[in-house]
């Protein structure tokens, strides 16, 4: 059944005590909620006199539309803040979060959004679909590993960049194969120069074989580099093959590594210089990269034991990624479902 906004929750930001800015405390007992997207608790405040102790609620940034829930005694900032609280006595607060979380609020700019959540359907399921439908959400938090991700790399980005060519062991390349050749299944494991660009930094699943005889195969190991293309963006990556006695095809640059350097890890460090990989890409109509060039490009080099870290952080990341696309597209399936 489908409820408009003023018949499941009402607005009681006239309730609270706002502090401004200027009066936030780095460090303190009571927190305060702003809203802001890059901090959950934006300062501090001692006094307990205008406390608002009635919790839990949401909270909507009228300028930001950030949606915040909130489970603990609080304040909140001087600007655009709104408190929302449920109406229905059988609507979780915590559902009525994630019914807002996932509304599609147009961003004007700087203008105040409140007016928009007045536009959509809402739905009060019962408890046990309640209940439900949070489990899922609760599963999908847990999956946002990928957000500490972004900021281990960051913590690279101080270290002293090494060049490729004090990394590597030797450089090489692929040789040219009969793409007619390519079956479904083969002898032997192959990639060509146009399929290097399916994969990701690290390719662990091959998806061709030949009847070839290999010339030259790969080593566990190798860093994949394509060679040429039409655009210079589309030489900025390289991919870490962690598969050994792999045909490569033409086109395709090896850089094989000293020892002490692990192969997942420099593929990373390589795609996060794109655009010294792309200041080094030659030609006008057809673009090219060589070896030769990329020697010169610089990466930062953490000692082995950050490395494997970093990979294992990688790991989890992506699959938590997956993890989480397929917990939101769930609960938009029982939303859906529930709005009906």
């Amino acid at each position: 059944m489908r409820f408009s906004f003023d018949d499941i929750c009402y607005d009681d930001t006239k309730s609270a005590t706002k502090i401004p800015a200027s009066e936030y405390l780095e460090q303190g007992t009571y927190p305060i909620y702003d809203q802001a997207t890059d901090s959950i608790i934006a300062g501090f405040s001692n006094d307990s006199s205008g406390l608002n102790k009635e919790f839990p609620v949401v909270l909507f940034g009228d300028h930001s539309r950030v949606v915040k829930y909130i489970d603990r005694a609080f304040y909140i900032g001087a600007d655009g803040v709104k408190i929302l609280r449920p109406i229905k006595a059988d609507l979780s607060t915590e559902f009525l979060y994630y019914q807002l979380k996932f509304k599609e609020v147009p961003n004007t700019g700087y203008n105040r959004h409140f007016k928009y959540l007045k536009l959509f359907s809402y739905c009060c399921p019962n408890v046990d679909e309640q209940r439900a439908f949070l489990a899922i959400c609760h599963q999908a938090d847990k999956s946002k590993f990928s957000d500490f991700k972004s900021r281990f790399i960051e913590q690279f980005d101080s270290l002293k960049k090494t060049a490729l060519s004090e990394i590597a062991a030797d450089w090489d390349k692929g040789q040219a194969f009969k793409k007619e050749c390519i079956v479904n299944e083969g002898n032997t494991p192959c990639i060509h120069y146009g399929e290097l660009f399916k994969y990701g930094p690290i390719i662990d699943t091959i998806l061709s074989w030949t009847n070839e005889s290999p010339i030259k195969s790969s080593a566990k190991g190798d860093i994949l580099f394509p060679a040429s293309d039409v655009t210079p963006n589309g030489l900025a990556r390289c991919s870490a093959l962690m598969s050994e006695g792999v045909l490569l095809g033409g086109d395709i640059i090896v850089l094989r590594l000293k020892s002490g350097f692990i192969p997942e890890f420099v593929s990373y460090a390589i795609n996060m210089q794109k655009d010294q990989l792309i200041r080094r890409v030659t030609g006008s109509v057809v673009r090219h990269m060589s070896a030769k060039s990329l020697n010169s490009v610089e990466i930062p080099i953490p000692a082995i034991a950050d490395q494997k870290q970093f990979i294992d952080i990688i790991r989890q990341a992506d699959k938590s990624k997956f993890e989480l696309k397929q917990a939101i597209e769930k609960i938009d399936k029982v939303m859906r479902a529930l709005l009906q």
